[in-house]
């Protein structure tokens, strides 16, 4: 009776470790994948100014932020910059804005918009 309780201590334990050592396939870092996205327009940037931003799918806004960084994210309707990140293929346009520079090499695109004089 000892023995099956070791041999199954045993197993149950080396299963906890074999699963501990191994948890399958890396998942995607989303910030990395946003930095990428938005890395796109950064050269673009001036070295200040407030940017408003805008995309398909719901983001933590410090982790925009620090992508956009040294740009600082606002949502003032009076932001001079606009920034677009959309996966689905949405418009990349807004009323009141103008087009400075896009990536369209990420599914959707991304943009950099400017309030039109």
């Amino acid at each position: 009776m000892i023995a099956l309780l070791c041999a199954l201590s045993l197993l149950f334990n080396l299963q906890w470790v074999r699963a501990y050592l191994y948890r399958g396939p890396v998942e995607i870092d989303n910030i990395a994948v946003l930095e990428a996205r938005l890395g796109a327009l950064k050269s673009f940037f001036p070295s200040r100014g407030v940017a408003n931003y805008r995309s398909d799918r719901e983001v933590s806004p410090y982790i925009v932020q620090h992508a956009l960084a040294p740009m600082q994210l606002s949502n003032s309707p009076d932001a001079e910059w606009l920034v677009v990140n959309f996966h689905e293929g949405q418009s990349i346009s807004a009323d009141g804005y103008e087009l400075v520079a896009s990536d369209p090499s990420f599914s959707g695109g991304v943009a950099l918009l400017r309030r039109a004089p």
